[in-house]
């Protein structure tokens, strides 16, 4: 969304609302697409027995009658549910992906992600991205055939649609050819809020609403401070975690959800005020450092956010990683990018990445993504720290290491004011500090390959209490 913002592009984006979506399917399409997917045989047979071979029976007043077969799949709740039903939403998506091809559809922001990205799915919460034209709107009718075929029903009258770039003639037009509703943004996808524009404080307090509204439900007036100690930490400090892992939180948020989680240690769900005998930053301290090891959101927020970061430099390859790589980084890392402007999201990671860096070591592949002063690429500590004298009279403090490297390109780091600097008598025996230097880069030299070209990422390796932990 911030893409189509940012490049002054117009889009929809159509939130299905598919009605009873487990209820629904046709048991000869969920045979169907498995046997296309080329699963063994025997396979399919077992589920078909799990699917249609269910028995059931009533019971009336403790008398049961016979067992007969339901033919309506697997009973309420089973775990086995949702990944079937994973094998028919795949059918969907199959489609959408043929049709782009085709140039039926067109998909968003095609110069981030090959032939544009045309939908998003997660189980039966699914959403269309789809550039505004008439042609591509009408096209839709694709959901049609695929409610013939897997027996689903999309209910579009709460279903929504929503536009960034579109005037309100051109959003209501839309919206009478799909027969939606229209819908403001921030849009609520997967329970979190998600929009062209920044989330305020004031948005982003559905995270405390929520959690507010999970204690309304609970009667905790005589439970046991151990027992509300278990409900903090597997219930309420989990509650933002999704939402932690995308946004970093305002600080008004972080104390409010500090708040509800004490008082409701220290005063349960009733109204009664109690006083708060020990303050909620000693409670959230470790156990061992005489702390009750409550979550400390404000870490957690930045672990979450962190966790991003090390799939960005280990080169993972999902989709949320290859749009951030193509919009921000190209060959870059993330700890090279000066430039703040970005989505929410993306400015979040550049306020964590600090964070991340510290303790953090790298061995090196082709040395064009990693820092010749600023990282630590040799030995325990980063070489601006170990030679600070040398640091401040170089002629480029941000070099990378492949490029320090290049033949006679090593003794061109340092200024030609070099003589000034030591007649000044500013470093202490500066022969001895540049030959020390020199000798420490030339032991990493074997290390590098023959031709310096472009490798995916450096290898990284964080280090915690003095161990070596690989993330």
């Amino acid at each position: 969304m911030h893409e189509l913002k940012d490049t002054k592009t117009s889009g929809v984006i159509i939130k299905l609302d598919f009605e009873k979506a487990y209820d629904r399917v046709n048991w000869n399409f969920l045979e169907e697409v498995p046997h296309r997917k080329g699963f063994d045989m025997k396979w399919i047979q077992w589920m078909n027995k799990v699917v249609r071979g269910g028995k059931v029976c009533i019971d009336l007043n403790g008398e049961r009658g016979d067992y007969f077969r339901s033919f309506k799949g697997l009973r309420q709740g089973d775990p086995l549910s949702p990944l079937l039903f994973n094998l028919v939403a795949d059918a969907l998506s199959a489609m959408l992906s043929r049709a782009c091809a085709a140039g039926m559809i067109k998909g968003l922001v095609p110069h981030l992600v090959e032939g544009g990205l045309t939908h998003l799915q997660y189980a039966d919460d699914t959403i269309l991205l789809l550039q505004f034209d008439l042609q591509t709107l009408r096209n839709v009718v694709i959901l049609s055939c695929y409610e013939a075929m897997s027996g689903m029903k999309i209910n579009f009258e709460k279903s929504e649609i929503f536009s960034v770039g579109l005037s309100a003639v051109e959003m209501n037009v839309a919206a009478e050819m799909l027969g939606c509703k229209s819908g403001v943004l921030p849009m609520k996808y997967l329970g979190m809020l998600v929009s062209c524009h920044k989330i305020s404080k004031a948005q982003m307090s559905y995270v405390c609403e929520k959690t507010e509204k999970r204690l309304g439900t609970w009667q905790c007036e005589y439970l046991s401070s151990g027992g509300k100690s278990v409900l903090i930490d597997s219930c309420l400090s989990s509650l933002p975690m999704y939402t932690m892992g995308v946004y970093q939180l305002y600080e008004g948020n972080f104390q409010r959800l500090d708040s509800i989680r004490a008082r409701f240690f220290w005063e349960g769900t009733s109204k009664k005020r109690k006083y708060h005998m020990v303050k909620w930053g000693a409670l959230n301290r470790p156990k061992q450092f005489g702390g009750l090891g409550f979550m400390d959101i404000r870490v957690m927020n930045t672990c979450l956010l962190g966790k991003w970061i090390d799939k960005l430099e280990r080169g993972d390859n999902s989709l949320c990683c290859n749009i951030l790589r193509n919009k921000y980084l190209g060959h870059k890392s993330i700890f090279q990018v000066r430039n703040r402007k970005g989505s929410q999201f993306w400015k979040s990671l550049l306020d964590v990445r600090k964070w991340f860096q510290m303790g953090r070591c790298i061995r090196i592949k082709s040395g064009m993504q990693t820092r010749f002063w600023h990282d630590c690429w040799l030995g325990d500590c980063v070489l601006k720290v170990t030679f600070p004298n040398l640091f401040h009279i170089a002629v480029r403090q941000d070099l990378e290491v492949a490029e320090a490297w290049v033949e006679g390109a090593l003794w061109t780091i340092w200024k030609a004011r070099n003589d000034v600097v030591f007649n000044k008598k500013t470093m202490t025996s500066p022969v001895a500090i540049i030959y020390k230097t020199l000798m420490v880069v030339k032991s990493w030299r074997p290390l590098l390959k023959p031709n310096l070209k472009p490798v995916a990422n450096e290898m990284i390796t964080l280090v915690a209490s003095n161990a070596n932990v690989a993330m």
